[in-house]
């Protein structure tokens, strides 16, 4: 070894030596003390990241479990208080059966009728109690406001007020019929959906002029304000007249306008909200959400001319895309559609032109040679139009297009009227004569995207096969009936997804819980309706004979209704309970996958501590020793 006095050089390496060693021991001292493997992102940078994401999913998982049992308080509640219900109905219901017999009398009926009042009051006690962190769980009655009205009950017919008592016999989207019978001057309106009715006296020798009288149906709850205006001399019949109104929640974000808003709807192919049957990423069918009019569902058989699906396609709806070459749907012939003689119909739809305009394009079509109507693109234009005669009598009218362009389309025939109008985006492009009768019968089937059998054009020709549509169609109306302006511009709107979708319900009507992890699955619970059934059951009583058997009846209706819930509720349970396990197991999982990258093997530091310490002190030694190299030189240099 050489002797310096400029540079220790083996005080210097057992300088750093000893430095690095206490880098690692304090490293090591801090694995021990926090536990942890990673104590900075230069321990293991990948190791970092992918922990925090375990971090993150463990804390979605933990929120996820704190709902579940949330919501499972939740719905225990209601189902407690459908309990103390189902007991109290069962118990009236005894009471109704033993007041149904003849050997009571009135007097004796009275003392049972007492009990059977405090339990029907204990039903409203139920409803009202069975709360969670102050929000009824058992479905609180919305407030209700006027939807849309028919045409023959505007307020030039007189007709010029509704208002509606919150405790009524209706529900959201109920639909009532308003009739009036002039010989003997009595009103009446009917809840469709429940055929619920009543029927009360009009004013004894009409109303005044400048005053009004107001109808109160006050057994359903609504209440009607004609004017003087009112034709007293004239019946109204919904079966002839579009009399008719639509009782709706009062909610500002709901759609102001549905497609069974108007009347005779007979078919709704809608790819957002039907039933898409998807097979080798193609659609081999779409459902149609219009039961009225029968099955008339679109489906396709021979996998090569099926459509695809694409999502949000037509303003922001899913919407069926057609290749222009085989792709089209077909529909049966249909009693409500195309086997039949029919005095009005209009057809409304959203779709979306391709890069090809130029060529003749069926979007829809129905019939064959002889009778028809049908849409479609033509040089630059899009043709709608009916015929009969094998084209003699024929009405069409076109409006240019653009390509790669979404739009809707409507069109209105109407044989009363001797009329067809088309309209374009909710705008009218013409009016003009019709063909003089009603469209007759036109079987032949029918086709979307594309020709099934036969159909001819504006200017007589007939196309048997081909013209298929190349580009997107999303929602598709069709209805046996005709309309004014505005609907068809409710129909753009609706179709142009410019209202809204609907919304789930009302905080009063449902509540959601977020029960996955991932943050994709939610949990519904539609409260039940039992401010329904309390106004149903509100005027029951024993009293009578007669009244002690409609309580029978009704209490057994009752009865199905809570059983119903019931099993809703319990259906609910058991998917919060494999939620629960679902999410716990995953949680176990994410936490020892975590702990693999993230915790510290503590046997295994404090081996490496103790092996750290040793270097240390070894280190020290030897620079001590190192540092004493200058005493031998100085002897040296003494001699």
């Amino acid at each position: 070894m050489v002797l310096s006095i400029k540079t220790n050089i083996s005080a210097l390496t057992s300088l750093k030596e000893m430095r690095e060693g206490a880098a690692a021991t304090r490293k090591t001292f801090a694995k021990i003390s926090s536990g942890s493997r990673i104590t900075t992102a230069r321990d293991d940078a990948s190791g970092l990241a992918i922990s925090n994401n375990l971090r993150l999913n463990l804390a979605s998982a933990k929120s996820a479990l704190s709902n579940i049992k949330q919501a499972t308080s939740v719905l225990q509640i209601a189902d407690s208080g459908l309990k103390s219900m189902q007991g109290k109905i069962e118990r009236m219901s005894e009471i109704a059966a033993m007041a149904s017999s003849d050997n009571l009398s009135n007097e004796e009926r009275a003392y049972l009728d007492a009990e059977f009042q405090l339990l029907k009051d204990g039903i409203s006690a139920d409803i009202n109690s069975a709360t969670y962190n102050g929000e009824n769980l058992l479905g609180e009655r919305p407030e209700y406001a006027l939807g849309p009205v028919g045409n023959d009950l505007q307020t030039d017919d007189g007709v010029v007020g509704f208002q509606f008592d919150n405790d009524g016999l209706f529900q959201n989207n109920d639909i009532f019929d308003f009739t009036y019978d002039s010989a003997t001057n009595v009103f009446q309106i009917e809840n469709t959906n429940t055929s619920y009715r009543e029927s009360i006296q009009g004013p004894v020798g009409g109303i005044a002029a400048g005053r009004t009288f107001d109808l109160d149906f006050d057994k359903i709850g609504i209440k009607i304000t004609i004017s003087s205006d009112f034709d007293f001399a004239t019946d109204i019949d919904p079966a002839v007249q579009d009399a008719n109104f639509i009782v709706r929640t009062n909610d500002p974000n709901a759609p102001a306008f549905i497609p069974s808003d108007l009347t005779n709807l007979v078919q709704n192919i809608s790819p957002e909200d039907g039933t898409v049957n998807i097979i080798g990423g193609a659609v081999q069918s779409v459902g149609d959400l219009e039961v009225t009019g029968g099955n008339n569902s679109a489906f396709q058989g021979t996998p090569a001319n099926r459509p695809t699906l694409d999502f949000g396609g037509v303003f922001g709806r899913d919407a069926l895309v057609f290749d222009g070459v085989n792709d089209y749907l077909r529909v049966n012939d249909s009693a409500s559609i195309n086997l039949g003689t029919f005095q009005e119909r209009s057809i409304a739809m959203s779709f979306e032109t391709g890069a090809d305009i130029a060529t003749t394009q069926v979007l829809y079509e129905e019939g064959a040679n002889v009778n028809g109507l049908n849409i479609y693109v033509q040089g630059g234009q899009l043709y709608m139009g009916v015929y009969r005669g094998n084209g003699a009598q024929r009405a069409f009218v076109n409006t240019p297009i653009a390509a790669n362009t979404q739009y809707t389309m409507s069109m209105d025939f109407n044989s009363n009227t001797n009329t067809f109008t088309g309209y374009l985006n909710g705008v009218a492009i013409a009016t003009i004569p019709g063909i003089g009768a009603a469209l007759p019968s036109h079987s032949g089937d029918i086709g979307l995207g594309g020709i099934e059998q036969q159909t001819r054009l504006h200017d007589g020709t007939l196309l048997a096969s081909g013209a298929n549509f190349g580009g997107k169609i999303g929602d598709f109306l069709l209805y046996n009936d005709s309309f004014t302006a505005a609907d068809h511009g409710s129909l753009d709107t609706y179709l142009r997804n410019a209202a809204g979708p609907a919304t789930a319900g009302f905080s009063n009507e449902q509540m959601a819980f977020q029960i996955d992890h991932a943050q994709g699955e939610q949990l519904i619970y539609k409260k039940a309706q039992t401010d329904f059934l309390e106004v149903q059951i509100a005027g029951l009583n024993v009293l009578t004979l007669g009244s002690a058997q409609n309580a029978v009846n009704e209490l057994r209706a009752a009865t199905d209704f809570i059983s119903t819930e019931r099993s809703k509720i319990g259906g609910l349970l058991s998917q919060l309970e494999y939620a629960s396990n679902q999410v716990s197991t995953f949680e176990e999982n994410t936490l020892n996958a975590n702990s693999v990258i993230r915790d510290a093997d503590l046997a295994a530091e404090t081996t490496t501590l103790a092996s750290d310490v040793l270097r240390d002190r070894v280190n020290i030694l030897t620079l001590q020793a190192a540092n004493e190299m200058g005493g031998r030189l100085l002897a040296l240099l003494e001699g």
